[in-house]
C-alpha cells in the first residue's frame, strides 16, 4: 500500500469513527425521547382504561350490541363534563336502580343499612 492509499484509508476510518460517535449520541437522545414518549403513551393507555371503566360501554346504534368506547369518544366525553359530576350521576343512577329492585334483594338491604 502506498502512502496516498494509507492516508485515504486513515481519513475514511477517522470519519467513520467521528460519524459513529455522532450517531451514538443521536441514538442515545432518540432512545431517551422514545422512553418519554413510551411513558406518556402508557399514561394515556391507563387513563383511557380508567375512563372506559367510569363511562361504561355504549350500545351500538346500528347493531344494538354493547361495545367499548373508542378513544375519540372517551376524549369527547371526558373533555366536556366535569368528571366528579359524572361519577355522582352514575352513583345516583345506580341507587335508583337498587331502590327499584325490591326489598327482598341483598343489595337493597345494604343500601338501606339493614345488613
Amino acid at each position: 500500500m502506498n502512502r496516498l492509499t494509507r492516508k485515504i484509508t486513515h481519513l475514511k476510518n477517522s470519519e467513520l469513527r467521528i460519524s459513529g460517535q455522532k450517531e451514538g449520541k443521536k441514538a442515545v437522545k432518540k432512545e431517551e425521547k422514545n422512553k418519554k414518549l413510551n411513558k406518556s403513551l402508557m399514561n394515556k393507555v391507563f387513563e383511557n382504561r380508567v375512563l372506559r371503566r367510569v363511562f361504561g360501554p355504549k350500545r351500538d346504534e346500528v347493531t344494538g350490541e354493547w361495545r367499548k368506547l373508542h378513544n375519540e369518544e372517551l376524549n369527547d366525553l371526558y373533555s366536556l363534563p366535569n368528571i366528579v359530576r359524572v361519577v355522582k350521576s352514575r352513583r345516583m343512577r345506580w341507587t335508583g336502580h337498587v331502590v327499584r329492585m325490591g326489598k327482598d334483594r341483598d343489595v337493597h338491604g345494604v343500601l338501606g343499612g339493614e345488613a
